[in-house]
């Protein structure tokens, strides 16, 4: 059964770009990998800030650096 959760629980980012994310916990806008997971944007999980180095597993795309 942990098999099938693990499974749920990834997500499938279709293609990664630079993109401009903001950190919940230093509360400014950096550079990081993000992608869509269907129509969702999301950050590509295991990525630190570079300002304050905490995970940005929970940041917001804000900007995508190239167009689509």
């Amino acid at each position: 059964m942990t098999e099938e959760m693990e499974e749920l629980m990834q997500t499938n980012l279709v293609t990664t770009s630079r993109a401009l994310v903001y950190c919940p916990i230093c509360t400014h806008t950096v550079e990081a990998d993000a992608g869509f997971a269907g129509k969702k944007p999301q950050v590509v999980p295991g990525q630190k800030c570079s300002r304050c180095a905490s995970a940005l597993d929970a940041a917001l795309v804000v900007q995508f650096k190239q167009a689509a």
